[in-house]
């Protein structure tokens, strides 16, 4: 049978394995929680908040040669007294 003494030699060489785990263990740890650096803007990307352009109330619009166009109360034929047809630039500063 054979007899297992824990003599100085091998108590340090445990610590020293310990150790080395644990070093090895953090940084492992460390590599796995690296922030992702985010990706920048391009300078002409739109933006995530969309900039409302017209305030009235819209029932159809149309973008062309730089405007926009947009009515209400226009239906068919007729043109009430109470409708409209606006347009503005559509590139505003």
């Amino acid at each position: 049978m054979w007899r297992i003494t824990h003599t100085p030699n091998r108590i340090m060489f445990t610590r020293f394995m310990v150790g080395c785990g644990l070093i090895l263990a953090i940084i492992a740890a460390s590599f796995g929680a690296a922030p992702v650096a985010a990706v920048p803007a391009q300078p002409g990307a739109p933006q995530d908040v969309p900039v409302p352009v017209v305030s009235d109330f819209v029932e159809e619009w149309s973008v062309g040669n730089g405007l926009i166009y947009w009515a209400y109360n226009c239906s068919g034929d007729e043109f009430v007294s109470t409708a409209a047809l606006k347009r503005m630039p559509s590139v505003l500063v």
